[in-house]
Parts: C-alpha cells; structure tokens; sequence
C-alpha cells in the first residue's frame, strides 16, 4: 500500500528559476561545497509550522501551490482534494485535478494511509506533474494522492498534505525516480550524469538541521522564517554541524522487513527509576508529528515518575513548571548499544508563553501498537542523518548551538 515516492533524495543542483512570487515562503537553496571532499549539497531553507518543518510543492499544469511537511513516516506524497468534505479540509488549500491538464486518475482502488498516530488520509491516486518551489526541474507524471478523507490532522492551519521520505520499498521506489529525472536532465540539456553524481543524487542521504528558536516554540502558529531550519540533500553541510555524526544502522529485512525507512530496534526508555523494557520492538522516527508517542501504559508509568497527571480535555500529561528542574533525564537505548539522551528541555515546554503550567511531549498512542513514535520534540535537538544508500540514521550536533540532547 505504501509507496515510497522519495523526492528530496533526488533534488539535485538547477538553475534556480523564481516564477513567481508567493509572501512567506523559505528562501532559495543554497548550493554548498563540502571542505573535505569538495562534493556539492544542496541546502534548503524551510519553514516551520506547529514544530513541524514545511515547504512548497508545485503540481499539475498550470502549477498550483501547496504547502506540506516533511514526512519521514510514509512514502507518498499527498495533498487534500477539492472532493473532500472533512473538518481538516476546511479552508485548506485544495487539488482539482479537473482543473490540471496533466492529471490522469489512475486505475487504483483508494490508498488508506493509516499513521500511526491515529492520523488517516484516504486518497485516488493521480498521475500528475510535481516539482518544488523555486526549482527548475519538475518530475512528469509520478504517482501523487488526493485526499478525500481527511482525519486527525487537527491544527494544521494552511498546510495539509505530506512528501514522504519514508515507508516501506524506499530503495526501489527511489531508485526508479532517480533514473527518471537523470533521463530528464540530460533530455533537456541541464546537467550532465557525472555532474549529477557529483552533487550528490545518488547519494541518496537527506539531513535535517532545526534550529533552538524552533525547538522551543513548537507552538508558534504563524510562518516563522526568521531561525534556521534547513533540508541538506547530497550528504552533510559541514557549515551546520559540530564534530562527527554517531550512526545507528537500521533494522535488517528479517527483522522488520522492507518497513525499515525510517526504523530503529530499540531495547529501553529510561526515566529516573522507571525503566521500560522495549526489546523486540521499534522506534519510528515520525517528522510528521511533535510528539513523542509511546503505548499508553508506558507513557503513564514514565509521568508517574515525575508526578505529572493526565489531562483529559487537552489529551497531554501536565506538571507544574517549578517541579521540571528536578525532572531527570529521558534515555533511549537503541538495539545497537548506542543511548540517546533528552533534557527536560527538549520534552516539557509551558503550556503557553506566561503560564506556570508545563505540558510533556511525550504522549499515548491512540492505536494499539507496540512501538514508539520519535517526533520532532526528539529529532529537533539533534542534526538528523537519513542515508538510504547505507541504510543507517546519523545523529550531529547543530554548529553554533548549545548541546542539550546527546547521542553516544
């Protein structure tokens, strides 16, 4: 069901043609030589919406756009459709593919994402043009999908939608694509093959790089373009992390077959004297959500430990702020033996700018599944790595930073 449709992976170096101009949107990328091996990589300015990063896409012909997150939890790409009739689809910015000359509705019973996080979305699917905003390059008819149904995206004020880094085939669906937009590049006489591999297309690796200001205001909910948060495509920007990356290898396809983008096996979560046994069982890194989500009988036995209750009406655990300075740290141990390390400021935020009150990120999962879902409250702190070519997740320190979270 989950097609991987990895587009980041394949933007490549173009002239950069602005075709017209939208207030508020991310600057242009910027085309950045590494110092120890001289490849290029392309660095693209994001924005950033209730603690989840966002960009523009183009689609259809005449182009229209849309504003969607990164989604390192699904493969597909995605927008709301003119035919849905959901609450999440009001006043959102809706795809009619009647309105596009080159969208063609596949044969294709619809595609029910279902997330983990009790997120749904109920596409047709669509061959259709796609193609980033102030790129130069647009992608011909590739698989998208038309949401008709719409649920649990509560909070999205202006974006809805997703372009999937993840899910399950990620290797071969992006293999496939690549090929396609190598095809179209030398067809139009932009870039030659070995200059592509140069840039760092089939390297295959996307990295994320948040700055603190939007680690700790997660619920701004205005456009913030004024804190750096960028997408690295064709290896690591050495301008934007300090010291070396610790990698941890993905699951093998006997372990969790080929649903392993983006997947760690993880054996606890610690929290003071409470410890969580999680062997066996996974850690999807989850970019389409702030949360940290965790089974609901784990995420209440690590809030009893700090004392925090349930509220029902908000759906998060609270505590007052007074009481976060004895908190202690949260630990991952991943399968691999390495232990990553949250301070309470990464985790516990106010519940608005003056209150007294705090509020945890960490929060019961909806559905009944056994592993964890890492959001943006985990991956934010870190500069994040995902190498599909060697199938690993990298974790750095962002340059210019104050350390909070650590890796080892």
């Amino acid at each position: 069901m989950k097609l991987s449709f990895n587009i980041c992976f394949m933007l490549l170096s173009l002239s950069i043609v602005v075709t017209q101009q939208v207030s508020g949107l991310p600057e242009a990328p910027i085309i950045r030589k590494r110092e120890n091996d001289g490849a290029q990589v392309t660095v693209i300015p994001m924005g950033y919406r209730d603690g989840l990063l966002t960009n523009f896409v183009e689609i259809g012909e005449p182009a229209e756009l849309f504003e969607v997150t990164l989604d390192t939890g699904n493969g597909l790409a995605w927008v709301p459709s003119n035919k849905c009739t959901s609450q999440n689809c009001e006043g959102q910015k809706l795809y009619n593919p009647g309105d596009s000359e080159t969208a063609k509705k596949l044969k294709h019973k619809p595609v029910e994402l279902k997330y983990e996080d009790g997120k749904c979305a109920t596409l047709d699917l669509y061959s259709e043009n796609f193609g980033f905003y102030r790129f130069d390059m647009v992608f011909e008819q590739i698989s998208i999908g038309a949401g008709y149904k719409v649920d649990g995206f509560d909070g999205a004020d202006g974006y809805l939608g997703a372009f999937g880094f993840g899910g399950a085939s990620g290797i071969n669906a992006t293999d496939f694509l690549y090929k396609r937009a190598l095809r179209d590049l030398e067809r139009r006489g932009l870039l030659k093959r070995d200059n592509v591999r140069q840039i760092g297309g089939a390297a295959r690796q996307m990295g994320v790089r948040v700055g603190k200001r939007g680690r700790y205001n997660p619920d701004k909910k205005k456009r913030d373009n004024n804190f750096p948060a960028y997408c690295i495509i064709g290896g690591i920007d050495d301008n934007l992390i300090q010291g070396d990356p610790v990698y941890v290898p993905l699951p093998s396809e006997e372990e969790c077959g080929n649903d392993r983008f983006w997947k760690l096996a993880f054996n606890s979560v610690t929290l003071g004297d409470t410890q969580i046994d999680t062997q066996g069982r996974f850690a999807q890194f989850y970019s389409n959500s702030r949360y940290i989500h965790a089974p609901k009988e784990e995420a209440k036995a690590l809030h009893d430990q700090i004392g925090a209750t349930y509220d029902e009406q908000s759906g998060f655990y609270q505590l007052p702020c007074s009481e976060t300075s004895n908190t202690p740290d949260l630990q991952f141990t991943f399968g691999s033996g390495n232990k990553a390390t949250l301070k309470p400021t990464d985790w516990i935020k106010p519940v608005s700018e003056r209150s007294q009150d705090c509020r945890s990120y960490v929060k019961h999962l909806t559905l009944d599944t056994p592993n964890w879902l890492l959001g943006t409250a985990f991956t934010n702190p870190f500069y994040m790595i995902y190498d599909q070519e060697k199938e690993q997740i990298g974790f750095g320190y962002n340059a210019g930073e104050e350390i909070t979270a650590t890796i080892s």
